[in-house]
């Protein structure tokens, strides 16, 4: 039997896709839970509408972003900021070092004011452990960006983690820019210079 899909059902098809099934499972299963309609020809004629309908509209929103898109490179936006930083840094007599970082960022626009702070502690040459927060005060949501994490070193391969939240972003390393998006959990890097 013919079925319109009302919504996406895994290994069978999409929304507004119409699929051959067995007829039981059409009329005991699909039909009954709201998943899909019978495709009958009335059916079949207001789908054919509604998807026609769905174009223009798609259309149209396309052709706006594709407007948007090609004013970009042209359009100027200024954020106006101040930042303070202060870092110290401490080589321990046993060899171990230390090093804190306290930041600052004061600004009325994008996500306003902003507090971090890291401390690094190097057990060897080779291994750190840090723990840092970025905090975004300004903002009604007041969220913190909080991580721990370690690294290993072993001549040009570095090997580290770290547990926290990640502000998402263009984030830049060792000159090296990479968009990433926010998240939550556990990170892994490797990295080896070349």
């Amino acid at each position: 039997m013919d079925i319109i899909l009302l919504e996406n059902v895994e290994k069978l098809g999409f929304k507004n896709e119409i699929v051959k099934v067995k007829p039981g499972y059409g009329r005991n299963f699909l039909i009954p839970s709201g998943k899909a309609i019978l495709a009958t020809e009335s059916a079949t004629k207001v789908l054919a509408e509604n998807l026609r309908q769905q174009e223009q509209k798609d259309s149209k929103i396309i052709a706006q972003m594709n407007k948007t898109a090609e004013a970009l490179p042209s359009l100027e936006i200024n954020i106006k900021a101040k930042v303070g930083v202060i870092d110290a840094s401490y080589l321990h007599a046993n060899g171990k070092s230390s090093r804190g970082v306290l930041q600052h960022l004061w600004t009325k626009n994008d996500r306003k004011n902003w507090l971090g702070f890291l401390y690094e502690y190097g057990i060897s040459s080779s291994i750190d452990v840090f723990v840092s927060d970025g905090w975004n005060y300004g903002r009604s949501d007041k969220i913190h960006y909080y991580n721990l994490g370690g690294s290993y070193s072993k001549n040009s391969t570095r090997v580290s983690f770290n547990y926290g939240r990640q502000r998402g972003g263009l984030i830049c390393i060792g000159g090296v820019c990479r968009y990433v998006p926010e998240s939550n959990g556990f990170n892994l890097n490797l990295t080896h210079s070349f």
